[in-house]
C-alpha cells in the first residue's frame, strides 16, 4: 500500500506521539495548515490506517475538536521499498 510523503509524515507523527493526536497539534507539529493535514488524514482513513474521533468543546456546543487515532493496521504499517515516496 502506497502512502504519499505527507500522509506517511502524519501517520508517523501520530504513531510516535501517543496515537490520539488533535488535528491542531498535527498541523502545528508538521508546520502545515489544518486543512492540508485533513487531506492526508482522509487518505489514511480511506486506507483503513486511521480513524477520526470528535470531541465536543466544553464551552461551545456548536463546535468540536477532531483527533486522529491509528487503527491496528496503522500502528503496524511499515513502508516498503516499493513505495514511491518512501525514503528509507
Amino acid at each position: 500500500m502506497k502512502l504519499t510523503e505527507k500522509s506517511l509524515a502524519v501517520l508517523n507523527y501520530v504513531k510516535e506521539n501517543g496515537n490520539d493526536i488533535s488535528m491542531k497539534e498535527l498541523a502545528l507539529a508538521l508546520n502545515r495548515t489544518e486543512r492540508s493535514v485533513q487531506a492526508n488524514v482522509s487518505d489514511l482513513v480511506r486506507k483503513k490506517l486511521a480513524t477520526r474521533r470528535q470531541v465536543p468543546r466544553k464551552d461551545d456546543k456548536w463546535h468540536h475538536d477532531t483527533y486522529v487515532v491509528l487503527t491496528e493496521d496503522g500502528l503496524n504499517y511499515k513502508p516498503t521499498l516499493a513505495d514511491e515516496d518512501y525514503e528509507g
